[in-house]
């Protein structure tokens, strides 16, 4: 009996020397835990910040964009170069030195450098679709659209009067003017028109060779708007067409806003402004 007593004495003796020379697994894996916390946040005074990085590598690279998209600079011209590189380094109030000492310690913190490289992605995406919203912009800034009209006309009355009524409506012969565009619009807008009735609207443009001839329908009463176009290299050399009301439509018709026209859209040079350009006209 006195020998279990013994022995039980000695083994709480030998857990206790333990306890004392090795700390628990629990405070074993907080240490571990603050270790690590500590050594990634343990970055050297002449190491950038994540945020000051990604900046700086975000002007370099569209320094170095701009370099190479600029035809006319010389990459043998290290004077250039350098001057845009210290630029950069001046706005950030760096040294090329602590640029380089930078770049060592994030190739050996990938994971923190990867992180900057995902946020430089998302930051030219975005540069790159303002890029091409204020390229449109300017394009649009920079386009005329011209009118030429080939027919106008007052409002009018239109009746049957018992027999079929044909108004000719153009009877254009400038050919300069008619083949500037391969396109015609033609708009009208009838009033007067009931469900059971409808007129025809003819556009006819003769061609040197051949001749192209559209029929439209108008059944109902509001606007009618629409393009016609011919393609190939056809010299248009004139330009007619009526609008036939039938014999069955007994009552008259209000016609306005009758127009046969084409549209001609310039896109000015980057170097000319729309002032000067209707100055040279």
């Amino acid at each position: 009996m006195s020998d279990r007593v013994e022995s039980k004495q000695r083994m709480q003796q030998v857990n206790e020397n333990t306890k004392r020379q090795y700390p628990s697994s629990h405070l074993l894996v907080y240490f571990l835990l603050a270790n690590s916390l500590f050594a990634c946040t343990n970055r050297p005074n002449n190491v950038l910040s994540d945020q000051k990085m990604e900046n700086v590598l975000f002007d370099l690279y569209l320094a170095e964009t701009a370099i190479h998209e600029n035809r006319s600079f010389s990459l043998s011209d290290s004077l250039t170069r350098q001057e845009l590189l210290q630029s950069i380094f001046k706005k950030h109030k760096i040294s090329e030195q602590k640029l380089d000492t930078s770049l060592v310690w994030y190739n050996a913190h990938l994971d923190k450098y990867i992180k900057i490289n995902e946020n430089l992605s998302k930051r030219y995406g975005l540069l790159l679709t303002d890029l091409e919203a204020e390229k449109e912009r300017i394009r649009i800034a920079s386009t005329i659209i011209d009118t030429s009209y080939f027919y106008r006309s007052p409002s009018f009355w239109l009746q049957s009067q018992g027999r079929d009524q044909i108004h000719a409506f153009v009877n254009h012969t400038d050919t300069v003017q008619m083949n500037r565009s391969k396109q015609y619009y033609v708009q009208l807008t009838m009033w007067g028109m009931k469900d059971s009735m409808q007129s025809v609207l003819t556009l006819c443009v003769q061609c040197n060779d051949t001749n192209f001839i559209h029929r439209d329908t108008i059944a109902k009463n509001g606007l009618f708007e629409k393009q016609y176009s011919f393609y190939g290299n056809h010299q248009v050399q004139a330009i007619y067409g009526n609008l036939h009301v039938s014999d069955t439509v007994r009552q008259p018709l209000l016609i306005s806003d009758f127009a046969v026209y084409q549209k001609i859209t310039t896109i000015l040079p980057p170097n000319l402004t729309v002032n000067e350009n209707i100055q040279r006209k």
